[in-house]
């Protein structure tokens, strides 16, 4: 390691924290929504996984959806996940651009000017860019898991 470099780096940092103390709280302002913005995947996959078992339960012999169908479930799940969590993607972005301290305050504020439309605000474009990503991504998971599994079993036969 070169001490030199490390120390220039060390003073830089230094500098930085000195003459930018009252900003450093900034660089984490959107960071609870961003956290809580996790469960959007958590709840994509959770939707799809859920009814794709409850699908394959009722045929015998399936472990996996047809493409098109494996489509349509993935864009019905994200589309769940994206309504349910839309507000908290809005409150980051206002959290980032407006003075407003919390999230709570940002909804509250949204929902106060234009109700449910405030909190939705720009939601058709959102689900335009995820939606259809979205679905073609669970259809070629979908396609990837039965081939691996299909692989998987023939060198388990195969090494009996």
């Amino acid at each position: 390691i070169d001490l030199n470099k490390l120390s220039k780096v060390a003073g830089a940092i230094q500098d930085l924290w000195c003459q930018n103390i009252a900003e450093i709280p900034s660089l984490w302002k959107g960071i609870g929504p961003s956290l809580l913005l996790c469960s959007n995947p958590a709840i994509h996959y959770a939707v799809f996984d859920s009814v794709k078992h409850r699908t394959l339960s009722k045929r015998s012999n399936a472990t996996s959806l047809p493409m098109p169908e494996a489509f349509i479930l993935g864009l019905f799940s994200k589309f769940i996940a994206t309504i349910a969590t839309y507000p908290l993607i809005r409150s980051k972005v206002m959290l980032m651009v407006t003075s407003k301290k919390s999230i709570i305050e940002c909804l509250c504020d949204e929902y106060g000017k234009a109700g449910l439309r405030g909190l939705y605000a720009g939601c058709d474009l959102q689900l335009l860019h995820t939606l259809l990503k979205s679905a073609l991504i669970m259809m070629v998971r979908e396609r990837v898991t039965k081939t691996a599994h299909q692989l998987v079993g023939a060198n388990t036969r195969t090494q009996r």
